[in-house]
């Protein structure tokens, strides 16, 4: 059976350290001089010293933490606000090019009337030129047909790669001897090859008609043969 050893003290190791106890339940280890090596007390505050480190420790982490976080925080802001700042220029920028392009859109239209609104003006002109030439030669023809003289235009729309044309005024014109011919051809593009015409060979009856040669054949069918007839002197 165990036995209950009670003391207030006692002496291990040759009195090199002592034990001792009080009624509370307070214990302490000592040296054979009274030097307490170690103590619930001392234990206790060893505790509460580590605790109070660890507490500072912790305490500290977590306003490194919370630093980390704000400053976190305050990058995230800084780059959405950059971003949005970006976009904001690129919108800006995205606005002043749909301008650029919308008024480059409205000169190119004001651009295209005026020279489609030239362009109609021209031809219009060119119409009118044109009446106003074919009134002057029938004025013309009108005028010369009392004083021995016919004049005559042959289109030659379906004449392209000839090199000769025959004109026949018999009916329309009755000289008593052979007439003088002039002759002119006309193209009616301003594009058109420049051709000589005359009449063709020694021809000795002008009185119904001629026989007209080009200087080369007709490119195409725009051209015109335009003859002045008159009695001889």
């Amino acid at each position: 059976m165990a036995k209950i050893f009670r003391t207030e003290e006692l002496s291990i190791g040759a009195d090199k350290i002592r034990l001792t106890a009080t009624s509370d339940g307070q214990f302490s280890f000592k040296k054979a001089d009274g030097t307490e090596m170690l103590s619930n007390t001392s234990v206790d505050a060893e505790f509460t010293s580590l605790n109070n480190k660890l507490d500072g420790i912790i305490s500290d982490r977590k306003d490194d933490i919370a630093d980390k976080v704000s400053d976190l925080g305050d990058a995230t802001d800084a780059r959405v606000s950059d971003i949005a700042a970006r976009d904001a220029a690129l919108t800006a920028g995205i606005n002043a090019r749909t301008a650029d392009i919308t008024s480059l859109n409205s000169k190119l239209d004001g651009f295209a009337s005026d020279r489609v609104n030239a362009i109609a003006d021209s031809v219009s002109d060119l119409g009118d030129a044109t009446d106003t030439r074919e009134d002057n030669i029938e004025s013309l023809a009108n005028m010369i047909g009392s004083e021995d003289v016919y004049a005559a235009r042959y289109t030659l729309d379906s004449h392209q790669g000839d090199e000769t044309f025959t004109a026949n005024w018999n009916g329309d014109f009755s000289p008593d001897t052979d007439p003088v011919v002039c002759a002119m051809l006309r193209g009616t593009s301003a594009s058109d090859p420049i051709l000589g015409v005359m009449i063709s060979g020694a021809q000795t009856n002008l009185k119904t008609g001629a026989h007209f040669a080009f200087s080369d054949q007709l490119p195409n069918n725009n051209y015109e043969l335009e003859i002045l007839v008159s009695k001889a002197p």
